[in-house]
């Protein structure tokens, strides 16, 4: 299109004000800013007598462009971080709102077009989590923690290829096989759809725009499309023209007739060239696609005993959610004798809504190993810093957050911090966080202390399909339904989805002639099982998209259910409001659900089922 080029911007700055940008006193958030447009804006506006924040990845880019500022009146402040992950974004925004910065305007500028397909450690592909959810995730947080105040401006740059996509919300993270630029494309149209929300719901308050700068010769678009760059160079718009009509409409804030438009070259058009363009998914359905993502609070990690945000990788290259092996597997009572199995020692940190936690909790239940080993619970929901406990200190060790009794068991220990935790208090050291572990600990290891429960939930004549069994039923439901609810891929999600469900119909039809799983014993595949059970009505169905049916509407896999659940010691351990908060709550603003409304307590009518 010739108006995208440089001869369309020279035409139109013919018939524009010669009059010049006055930003002092104004404190500017530009992304994207070591190279190219971002980079030219940050001059700009600083050079205008702003004070701009600068984000991007490359610290020595950045502190380039700090020294490159010629006006006494402005200045550039840099922060590397990288926009692709959720948990710093949501550092940065915290950083902002504990230093008291507040922003007149923030330009969301930064845009990744990648020639082959990557993902992030949070399992997202790298452009999209950039271009999109990282846009999504800081401009949201600003609003909620008071960076961006009534009157500010918000710019998202856009780009022109967005004319030749709609909005498909499944293609955002790319298709096989990848094209990048088709990828980015679709980034772009999706950052218009994101605006069109924003100024719909914030607009009485903030100033919202997209616009697009025209064909630009940047980095990024010499290196993704180096045949596009060579054919048109001496056409193409240099940074300082693409980042002409952001200064303009951050200075001007013109009114603006349709919330759908964009801007180019100072003027308002059209976001659609095409009627094809029109027929995408609606601005709704994207923002609650992000929504769902940003909810998927990331539990972070310790590195040599430090505190990081970030999470651990946690998708094979296909997208399927792949779950990180426990590191910490002492045994209780061990022939080494370190951990004897005695009264008073022993201490475990859960967290009621986690159904790994939950196993641990319901077998100190109904082992009745209460008087044995003591408990500590964990908020429901993560914070900033994992999981945190309610009104800290915590009793035991006078900690906040459970990283901390990481720390405390391994100065330099380096990963995931997950419940539950059996903690030795005399050792003062982590015994085990695998839950499979601790069962089977609680199962036997205490049988000689008095008021132990002496049922065996693992018989040995039984011992081999017990563990076949399990296998099965972890693979396809308890790490099933969070297959389902992670999966960065469709082709995963329907995968996990048919395996869940063709297990539970299995499973289903199983129950039809026996009372438990192996007859008429409750065993610790039982167990196992009821741990998603419990849940899957509350927060798989819809939660993770596991919305094939409800469990309620099994014919004995419900009964089934429900007869665990009436078993003694078990209803007291099934914490409703905490399976709602460990699943709905972590994301802003954490409204919990309503319903739906179970009777776990209603006749089950499976006392006369005999194998």
């Amino acid at each position: 299109m010739p108006s995208f080029t440089r001869v369309g911007y020279c035409l139109r700055k013919l018939t524009w004000s010669t009059r010049s940008f006055n930003f002092g006193g104004q404190t500017w958030l530009i992304t994207g800013a070591s190279t190219g447009i971002g980079r030219q804006l940050a001059l700009s506006a600083a050079n205008a007598g702003a004070t701009v924040h600068v984000v991007a990845r490359n610290t020595e880019k950045l502190q380039q462009l700090e020294a490159e500022v010629t006006s006494t009146r402005g200045s550039i402040i840099s922060h590397t971080v990288d926009l692709s992950l959720m948990a710093s974004v949501g550092s940065l925004a915290t950083y902002f709102e504990n230093n008291g910065i507040v922003f007149d305007v923030l330009v969301n500028n930064v845009g990744l077009m990648l020639n082959e397909q990557t993902r992030t450690s949070e399992g997202l592909e790298t452009g999209f989590a950039t271009n999109v959810l990282g846009h999504y995730v800081l401009t949201e947080q600003l609003i909620s923690l008071g960076g961006l105040k009534s009157g500010s401006t918000v710019i998202n740059m856009s780009s022109g290829g967005m004319y030749n996509v709609a909005l498909d919300i499944n293609a955002l993270q790319g298709d096989h096989p990848y094209d990048g630029t088709l990828t980015y494309a679709r980034h772009k149209r999706a950052q218009v759809a994101l605006n069109e929300h924003w100024r719909q719901t914030y607009g009485e308050m903030i100033n919202f725009y997209t616009m697009h700068p025209g064909w630009v010769s940047t980095p990024g678009v010499a290196t993704a499309m180096p045949e596009f760059h060579a054919a048109l160079s001496r056409l193409l718009r240099d940074p300082e023209a693409g980042a002409d009509t952001a200064l303009w409409l951050a200075f001007t804030k013109p009114e603006q007739r349709d919330a759908q438009n964009i801007w180019f070259d100072r003027a308002q058009r059209s976001p659609h060239f095409f009627s094809g363009t029109r027929q995408g998914d609606s601005k709704a359905a994207l923002v609650s696609y992000l929504q769902s993502l940003t909810q998927r609070t990331s539990m972070g990690q310790l590195i040599q005993g430090q505190w990081h945000a970030e999470d651990l990788p946690r998708h094979q290259a296909d997208g399927k959610f792949e779950r990180p092996n426990s590191p910490f597997r002492h045994w209780i009572g061990a022939p080494d004798g370190r951990f004897p199995a005695v009264k008073d020692r022993y201490h475990l940190f859960v967290n009621p809504g986690c159904p790994w936690a939950y196993r641990a909790i319901l077998y100190r239940a109904i082992k009745n190993l209460g008087h044995v080993v003591s408990l500590s619970s964990t908020a429901a929901a993560a914070g900033d810093q994992g999981w945190h406990f309610d009104n800290p200190p915590e009793p035991l060790l006078q900690t906040t957050h459970l990283h901390e009794v990481y720390s405390r068991a391994d100065p330099a220990f380096t990963g995931r911090v997950t419940v539950p935790v059996l903690w030795d208090t005399h050792s003062n050291t982590i015994v085990n966080n695998e839950s499979a572990d601790i069962i089977r600990m609680f199962n036997e290891a205490f049988n000689a202390i008095e008021g132990v429960s002496q049922t065996d939930y693992f018989p040995a004549p039984q011992r081999a399909e017990i563990e076949a069994l399990n296998q099965v039923i972890y693979a396809d439901v308890n790490n099933g339904v969070y297959r389902c609810g992670f999966a960065q891929s469709q082709s995963a999600y329907d995968e996990a989805y048919d395996n869940l469900f063709n297990t539970l119909d299995q499973l289903d039809e199983r129950l039809a002639t026996r009372r438990y799983l192996f007859g008429d014993d409750v065993t610790e595949t039982d167990w196992r099982l009821f741990s998603t059970l419990v849940r899957f009505d509350l927060a798989y169905y819809s939660r993770f998209k596991c919305n094939r049916n409800l469990l309620s509407e099994f014919e004995h896999l419900w009964p089934y259910t429900r007869d665990l659940y009436q078993l003694p010691g078990v209803a007291d351990t099934v914490d409703v409001s905490a399976i709602k908060g460990i699943y709905y709550g972590a994301g802003k603003p954490g409204i919990l659900p309503k319903g739906p409304a179970l009777d776990f307590s209603a006749p089950h009518n499976r006392d006369d089922i005999h194998v």
